[in-house]
């Protein structure tokens, strides 16, 4: 994992705003992670989900399947994370609740499992929720300490923390 995550200046799009000062922090480069004897990953996300894109990413580098079931609709037109998910050549399923994502995963799991995959869910677990968490409050923490290195004035900031639209308004 690289630590920290870089917090990158987004000029261009400052210029285009008429010049506030606009960051991003890096989650892209935040590194991989690979289960131990698994040969593929199923998660359970958004249509939208970075984390589905990223994760896909890292599985697809380490040679392994990646599988994810999405919680919405196909979408008619295939665009942003969605799109890259396909690209990368995750195996896609889309479930219209929560609990058929459940039912797929299950499905799943026994289908791989008779063909001799070791599929691991990485998503089914209550730590998977509790990590996600803790990263919020990691990568805050981080960044509060980037802010000050860069002499950034931290009453002009607005800081803006989204996960699936979860942190939308």
């Amino acid at each position: 994992m690289f630590k920290p995550i870089p917090l990158e200046e987004l000029t261009n799009q400052s210029k285009q705003l008429e010049d506030p000062r606009i960051f991003a922090k890096r989650d892209d480069l935040t590194g991989l992670a690979l289960a131990k004897k698994a040969d593929t990953v199923i998660m359970a996300l958004d249509v939208l989900s970075d984390s589905a894109r990223q994760t896909t990413a890292a599985v697809v580098k380490l040679g392994m399947k990646s599988i994810l079931v999405l919680e919405g609709v196909k979408p008619d037109h295939i665009t942003g994370n969605l799109l890259i998910d396909y690209l990368l050549g995750a195996e896609i399923h889309f479930a219209k609740t929560k609990e058929d994502q459940g039912i797929t995963i299950n499905q799943l799991m026994l289908d791989l499992t008779e063909k001799g995959y070791r599929p691991y869910v990485l998503s089914g677990s209550p730590m998977f929720t509790l990590s996600a968490a803790l990263a919020y409050a990691e990568a805050t923490l981080e960044l509060i300490g980037q802010i000050e290195s860069q002499s950034i004035d931290p009453e002009s900031v607005h800081i803006y923390l989204s996960s699936s639209g979860k942190g939308q308004p």
